[in-house]
């Protein structure tokens, strides 16, 4: 996976959680949907974060 890829997958991640939330609030979710939505969520920031490898200290 490319880097531009991976660090598009933490602020998607995050958007999607944050998305069955506010769902969640306004509207009853079952709750196999709302665990599906958490779940992917999840996985997405997990997969930003095991597939990044951001380099954040300069090599010298």
């Amino acid at each position: 996976m490319q880097k531009r890829k991976t660090r598009a997958l933490l602020p998607v991640g995050i958007f999607v959680i944050a998305m069955a939330q506010i769902v969640n609030h306004y509207a009853v979710l079952p709750d196999s949907i709302h665990g599906a939505l958490m779940g992917a969520g999840i996985g997405l920031m997990a997969l930003s974060f095991i597939r990044g490898k951001f380099n954040t200290a300069n090599k010298a």
